[in-house]
């Protein structure tokens, strides 16, 4: 049997073979949108283009990790601050608004979901 990603929509893509095509408001493209970043190469091309898109992934993957702990710092130097002045470690509103911010940017699920991890990273 073989595997076919499948969403709630059921409509098939027209990006890649045997997937189907998401209707979900997450920020992703999976449609011909995709395509044009992406084009599919013929078979011998695969291993090329796949060695490649890795390797940006990577490059991409060092460079968050790095923003990540600029953020750590940044967000931990605040905490302190807020501590020391009397006040909350955590500003409730200021949450709302990064949560609403990726959300925007990445999709309700899938941009909730990250901030909320990155809210926690960046914790005291």
């Amino acid at each position: 049997m073989a595997f076919n990603a499948i969403n709630h929509a059921d409509q098939p893509c027209d990006c890649l073979p045997g997937v189907m095509k998401s209707t979900e408001d997450d920020g992703i493209a999976r449609d011909s949108e995709a395509k044009k970043d992406f084009p599919v190469t013929t078979n011998s091309g695969y291993a090329s283009f796949i060695d490649e898109s890795r390797e940006r992934i990577n490059e991409i993957d060092v460079q968050l990790i790095e923003l990540i702990k600029k953020r750590q710092e940044i967000s931990g130097s605040i905490q302190l601050h807020r501590l020391e002045s009397g006040g909350n470690k955590s500003d409730t509103s200021r949450e709302n608004e990064v949560l609403g911010t990726y959300r925007k940017g990445l999709g309700d699920r899938r941009g909730a979901a990250l901030a909320m991890k990155i809210l926690e990273m960046c914790r005291i």
